[in-house]
């Protein structure tokens, strides 16, 4: 055990240490350019302002040198550069006094260049690393210089040491601005990414949902009329042979409805609009109530204009249902529109899987500002049928629908045996509809049709 975490705080340190390299990079041909070049101007500045008639003392080429050669590799390694610089800054400052102070502006001279590297290197520390690492790095490089300074300079020469450390703040705050516009952008960067992975995984999700209710209602159908199919299958066999077709047109529409869902999971969002052989079935959805693939919408579309063909599938497959509408309709957004559209429908699939030959209502309240949607079913008619358990994820997907449309939905037994779900939608105001105030006959009398036998 001690092994395997030693091995463990071994291989942690080593991955420290590779991610501390590989936020820097290695020196550039341009590093070493502009390093030569600025290192040979200083040199140069050093030879002009310790005076013509004689070449500064080796010591003094030699801290310059010393000074400015780290920065060839301080986008490799930062802080052990500016620390390198820093130490070769406070040496500077100790030997000062003794270099030949005859010289006019020796003591300016040989100062001036070394705090540009620790400028330099400093800046690159903040520039490369978190803000607060950054601070912290240009502080204490500040205290260090100004310290030395106080101990090794004279008081002659202490306006020049806060001149030096006020550079140093400043170019340890030219590189925190640098970090933080920097870190602002990945920070953006990021929120996009994410915004677009959440994006993603909300259509995948509303995807999922609506293959969900479509599967579940043509499987419902299909399994009522293949019930019917066996029933009547030596008494009327015309009936049954019509409940056979009925059984091929549900499962091919669960199955275009499965491809369709398929393609659209498996499509890039940002190819262009889909070929007439790369639709499903090379069959035009918008004519079965679906968006083409591609369209903004990518899932299946519905809404209460089509609750006529929806009830119509529920009465072929032996459904006794009854429409009851209430009020003056009015405009329902897409979404809301939607989600009544897919209420009705689940509620009906769980009431033909559940309650098999129960009556049942469906019953629309128009109000001012809200439709108020019913359906109720009575106690199974079969006789010994028992009520299956259902994972309960079609109503938990039908209050989420309901709430995303801003509305609520409520669904539990009924003091007789049966099923109540109860959905509340908001309306759009002075949007009246005529077309949905009665879907099927007068609004105000419950509508009613014989089942199949």
């Amino acid at each position: 055990m001690r092994s395997a975490a030693g091995n463990t705080d071994g291989a942690a340190g080593t991955t420290g240490w590779r991610r501390l390299l590989s936020e820097s990079r290695r020196p550039t041909r341009w590093d070493v350019v502009v390093t030569v070049v600025v290192l040979a101007a200083m040199t140069a500045v050093v030879v002009v302002r310790s005076g013509t008639a004689t070449f500064p003392g080796t010591e003094l080429l030699l801290l310059t040198v010393v000074s400015w050669l780290p920065l060839l590799v301080r986008t490799y390694w930062p802080e052990p550069v500016l620390a390198a610089v820093v130490v070769v800054e406070a040496c500077h400052l100790a030997v000062m006094p003794n270099l030949d102070a005859g010289l006019p502006g020796s003591t300016v001279g040989a100062y001036q260049p070394v705090p540009i590297a620790t400028m330099i290197a400093v800046y690159t520390v903040a520039a490369r690393r978190r803000q607060r690492d950054g601070w912290i790095a240009g502080g204490v490089a500040a205290f260090v210089l100004l310290a030395a300074a106080l101990l090794f300079q004279p008081l002659s020469l202490a306006g020049t040491d806060l001149v030096m450390v006020q550079l140093v703040v400043i170019a340890t705050g030219a590189g925190v601005g640098v970090r933080a516009r920097h870190d602002a952008r990945t920070r953006r960067a990021r929120e996009a990414s994410e915004q677009s992975r959440r994006a993603v995984l909300d259509e995948r999700l509303r995807i999922a949902r609506e293959l969900h209710d479509t599967l579940a209602h043509n499987l419902a159908l299909v399994d009522a009329q293949a019930g019917i199919a066996d029933y009547l299958l030596d008494t009327d066999p015309r009936t049954a042979r019509q409940a056979l077709r009925g059984i091929t047109q549900h499962t091919s529409a669960a199955i275009d409805d499965l491809r369709a869902a398929l393609v659209l999971l498996r499509r890039d969002p940002d190819d262009a609009e889909p070929t007439e052989h790369e639709r499903p079935g090379g069959r035009d959805l918008s004519a079965t109530g679906h968006r083409p693939v591609g369209s903004p919408s990518l899932a299946p579309v519905a809404g209460l204009a089509e609750l006529d063909g929806l009830l119509g599938r529920f009465r072929d497959a032996g459904a006794h249902l009854a429409l009851d509408i209430h009020g003056q309709a009015a405009a329902l957004s897409h979404q809301s529109d939607l989600a009544a559209y897919r209420i009705i429908q689940e509620a009906l699939t769980n009431a033909t899987k559940h309650a098999p030959g129960a009556p049942v209502t469906v019953t629309l309240n128009w109000t001012p500002g809200h439709l108020t949607i019913e359906i109720r079913n009575a106690r199974s008619l079969q006789p010994g049928h028992t009520r299956h358990v259902g994972t309960g994820h079609g109503l938990i997907g039908l209050r989420e629908r309901a709430r995303a449309a801003g509305g609520t939905l409520e669904a539990g037994p009924t003091d007789d045996g049966g099923y109540l779900v109860t959905a509340k939608l908001r309306t759009r105001p002075d949007h009246p509809t005529e077309d949905l105030a009665a879907p099927a006959g007068n609004a105000a009398t419950p509508e009613t049709e014989e089942p199949m036998p």
